[in-house]
């Protein structure tokens, strides 16, 4: 949501000027506008329970957040998987990464950090992040155990809210 990405872009040490913000929310969301399109891409998305409990920007924000993820999962396209805490360490504890895969050109594999994006599309990269994909969806909950676990979630917070709105 554009909130969320708001509380996430500006959580880190680089103060940005607000039309900037303002330009990477719309990117994001004009990106993801593309999940809708005519011949929308296929996405599997592996997301850790920590980032779903992180409560970004507070817990409207946050379950705004959840509910949009709720909505992602129905469409044919898009497939979600919680890695629940009980999983453990994983392939995916050093870092988060986004593998791309394309029907005529090579895959890339992509590591976000502080001050930028690693593009890696040599044949042992990309199969180290291969291995590690599959390894995060074997260990991940499946797409209907990771609704449920999400909405388990927003029943928690809502009650937590609740309980900070009480005297």
């Amino acid at each position: 949501t554009p909130d969320y990405t708001r509380h996430i872009i500006t959580a880190g040490p680089a103060v940005l000027p607000p039309g900037h913000v303002d330009s990477l929310i719309k990117v994001r969301m004009e990106r993801q506008s593309i999940l809708e399109g005519e011949q929308p891409p296929k996405i599997w998305a592996i997301v850790t329970e920590g980032a779903l409990r992180q409560v970004v920007g507070g817990h409207t924000v946050m379950l705004d957040q959840l509910h949009h993820l709720t909505r992602l999962t129905e469409h044919s396209n898009i497939t979600l998987q919680v890695l629940p805490f009980e999983a453990g360490a994983h392939a995916g504890v050093q870092s988060s990464f986004v593998l791309f895969d394309f029907p005529a050109d090579p895959s890339i594999a992509c590591v976000a950090n502080l001050t930028g994006t690693l593009f890696m599309d040599q044949p042992g990269q990309l199969q180290a992040f291969s291995d590690a994909f599959d390894n995060l969806r074997a260990g991940a909950l499946s797409p209907a155990e990771s609704l449920t676990r999400i909405t388990d979630i927003m029943t928690l917070m809502r009650g937590e809210q609740d309980q900070r709105k009480q005297p």
